[in-house]
């Protein structure tokens, strides 16, 4: 099981998915640990892939944090 990441390692994550750094399944398992680490992990995916500004991994974490609304039952 893939541990919860603390916020430097999520910001470290994201920022070697924006360098495009490893392997397909090395990418894979950045995806999973987000997503097991960040509720708005998908908010993070579609800041990196649509984005067109020039976004640090923090800004695009933040960005995604803002974005991110959540359901409420």
């Amino acid at each position: 099981m893939t541990k919860k990441l603390t916020r430097e390692e999520i910001i470290d994550t994201i920022d070697k998915i924006l360098l495009a750094e490893g392997t397909d399944e090395e990418e894979d398992l950045w995806l999973e640990q987000l997503s097991i680490s960040v509720p708005y992990y998908q908010e993070i995916s579609r800041i990196i892939a649509s984005s067109t500004e020039d976004l640090t991994a923090e800004e695009i974490l933040e960005k995604a944090k803002a974005n991110h609304k959540p359901i409420i039952l």
